[in-house]
C-alpha cells in the first residue's frame, strides 16, 4: 500500500531519536513495544493527549486500528468494504483519520467520529490520504493527480465542519504534502520535485 507519509514519519523518528541522544542526552525514556496481536507487522501514527494510538498492522494488506494505553485495548478501525486501511491521526476527541484503499483499488481519505465514517475525496481527484486531526476540526491532507498516487501531489487543509478544502501550494509545480495541522493552524510537511524535497513550516499571519 502506497503512503509517501510513512516513510516521512520513520525518518522523523530518527531525527527525534538522534536529537534526543546527541541534544538531550539527560532526557531519559521508558520503551514499550506494543504490537497488534498475531501480527509481526505493526506501524503506530499518531498519539493524542489522553493516551490513544493510531496505527496499522499487515504489512501486504494493512489493516487500521486505534491502541489505548490505559487498557492495553486494540480497537479495529477499517473503513466500510475496504481492501485496505491506514488510521494516520487523531485528535484529543479521538477523532480519527487515515486513509483506505476500496475493493475497486480507489484510494481514499476518510475521517471517523461516533463510530460513522465518512470517505474524504478533493473533487475530481484519483487519489486522496488524510494524514492528521487537530481539535478543531481540520484534517490535513493531500491528493495526487495520477491514480497509483505518483503525484504531482497537491496539499489542502480539509475543514470538516463546512465540508470545505482548503488547498495549500506554496512551492508552486512540483509536489506539496501537508502531514500534520496544529490547534493555532500551524502546517508541517514537504514540498519539492523529486529527488529534491524540502520540509516546511507554515504559521498564519495574524
Amino acid at each position: 500500500m502506497k503512503s509517501k507519509n510513512l516513510v516521512l514519519y520513520l525518518g522523523l523518528a530518527v531525527l527525534v531519536f538522534m536529537t534526543s541522544a546527541f541534544a538531550q542526552s539527560d532526557t531519559m525514556y521508558t520503551f514499550e513495544t506494543i504490537n497488534y496481536p498475531g501480527d509481526a507487522f505493526t506501524q503506530l501514527l499518531g498519539i493524542n493527549n489522553p493516551g490513544k494510538i493510531a496505527g496499522y498492522h499487515g504489512a501486504t494488506i494493512n489493516k487500521g486500528f486505534t491502541y489505548l494505553l490505559s487498557t492495553k485495548k486494540f480497537t479495529a478501525e477499517n473503513f466500510t468494504n475496504s481492501a485496505q486501511t491506514q488510521v494516520t491521526g487523531l485528535n484529543d476527541q479521538a477523532k480519527t483519520v487515515g486513509f483506505y484503499i476500496s475493493q475497486s483499488g480507489t484510494t481514499a481519505g476518510f475521517t471517523i467520529a461516533g463510530g460513522v465514517y465518512a470517505s474524504i475525496v478533493y473533487p475530481g481527484t484519483p487519489f486522496n490520504q488524510l494524514l492528521s486531526q487537530n481539535n478543531k476540526g481540520q484534517a490535513a491532507g493531500y491528493y495526487s493527480t495520477k491514480a497509483d498516487g505518483s503525484g504531482p501531489d497537491h496539499a489542502y487543509i480539509y475543514d470538516e465542519f463546512g465540508g470545505v478544502f482548503e488547498l495549500f501550494n506554496p512551492a508552486g509545480p512540483g509536489t506539496t504534502v501537508v502531514n500534520g495541522v496544529g490547534d493555532a493552524g500551524d502546517l508541517v510537511g514537504f514540498s519539492g520535485t523529486s529527488p529534491v524535497n524540502d520540509g516546511f513550516l507554515a504559521q498564519p499571519v495574524d
